[in-house]
C-alpha cells in the first residue's frame, strides 16, 4: 500500500525546525516524537502557505476527528509545545495524536503506530479550518 505524501505550509517548517532545535534539550519530550518529526519534515512536499490545501492540517489549523476505536469525536487546534495552554482544545505537534494529523488532509483515516506495546492510534479526519482560509488556494499547482 502506498503512503499519501504529506504537505507541509513552509512557514510551519521554518517554525517546527526551530521547536525541534529548542526541544532537544528539553525534558519530558519523547525522542521518538522528535525523530519522526525530523523524518516527516525531511520527508514533506513544502509549500508556499498560499499554496497549501484548504483540506490539509497545519499548525493553527482546527481539526475535527474521530476516533476510530469507539466513533468518538473531538474538535482540536494543533499548535506548537509552548502555545498549548492558552487554550484547552490545543494539541501540541510533539504528541503522538498531533504529529499523525499534521500534513495530512481530510477526509483520510490515519493508523499511527505508538510507542512499543502501546498499540496504534486510528483517528479519521473529517474537517480542517484554516483561520486564514481566504489565503489558500482549491488545489496544488
Amino acid at each position: 500500500m502506498r503512503t499519501k505524501k504529506n504537505y507541509l505550509k513552509q512557514s510551519d517548517v521554518t517554525a517546527l525546525k526551530s521547536c525541534l532545535r529548542g526541544e532537544v534539550f528539553a525534558t519530558g519530550v519523547d525522542p521518538l516524537i522528535l525523530a519522526r518529526l525530523k523524518e516527516m519534515i525531511d520527508q514533506s512536499v513544502v509549500v508556499l502557505d498560499h499554496q497549501l490545501l484548504p483540506q490539509t492540517v497545519a499548525l493553527g489549523a482546527q481539526v475535527d476527528i474521530e476516533y476510530c476505536d469507539d466513533h468518538e469525536r473531538a474538535i482540536c487546534r494543533l499548535v506548537l509545545p509552548h502555545e498549548v495552554s492558552a487554550n484547552p482544545e490545543n494539541i501540541s505537534v510533539l504528541t503522538p495524536l498531533g504529529l499523525a494529523l499534521l500534513g495530512r488532509e481530510a477526509p483520510q483515516t490515519i493508523h499511527w503506530p505508538l510507542a512499543v506495546g502501546r498499540g496504534a492510534l486510528q483517528v479519521k479526519i473529517l474537517n480542517v479550518i484554516h483561520s486564514n482560509k481566504s489565503e489558500l488556494i482549491p488545489s496544488y499547482a
